[in-house]
């Protein structure tokens, strides 16, 4: 049947290409996932994190998010909250939670939050985001330059209607979401 090249931990295992062999590295796989999460979120290093706070500031530049919350994510990954179009506040206890539970396998960075209600969709917490797939960051930037936003919309009014996607905002002189 074959054999497959497995690097585990650095080392080299030629196995037998059958079911037996694809199970024990589905086995593994899910071992190192599960292990990964727990430190933290394996997928990520500190390159890869450093590129993703770099995007996520073009991309609050281009948002034209208040520079002074620009400058307090740039030089200290301070997240704040615009919440109904006002001055962007700090984050609640509610936030910093949804934020550290969307955040906990290091693929996404939250870089600003925009709290308030949408007609006909409810009350939303909106996790504007940046991933660590560095081949849509010119889809984002694009988008950005247009007033949308990546983001992980949490609803608190109907939370089954919660879901990632783009949503528009505009800025009245604070950010605000309008879609």
């Amino acid at each position: 049947m074959g054999e497959l090249s497995v690097v585990i931990h650095g080392r080299l295992f030629l196995l037998p290409l059958n079911w037996k062999a694809l199970f024990l590295i589905d086995i593994i796989c899910c071992l190192c996932y599960n292990e990964g999460v727990k430190k933290g979120g394996f997928f990520v290093n500190e390159k890869a994190k450093k590129i993703m706070h770099n995007e996520a500031v073009t991309l609050m530049q281009m948002l034209a998010i208040d520079p002074v919350t620009i400058a307090q994510f740039r030089e200290q990954g301070v997240v704040k909250n615009s919440i109904e179009g006002q001055p962007p506040q700090e984050l609640t206890d509610y936030e910093k939670n949804l934020i550290r539970e969307f955040e906990h396998d290091g693929r996404y960075l939250v870089y600003h939050v925009v709290t308030g209600g949408v007609d006909g969709i409810g009350r939303c917490v909106n996790l504007l985001f940046v991933a660590t797939y560095q081949e849509d960051y010119p889809v984002l930037e694009a988008q950005a330059s247009r007033g949308l936003a990546a983001a992980y919309v949490h609803n608190e009014t109907i939370p089954e209607y919660s879901e990632s996607g783009f949503i528009q905002l505009v800025r009245t002189p604070y950010l605000l979401r309008i879609s």
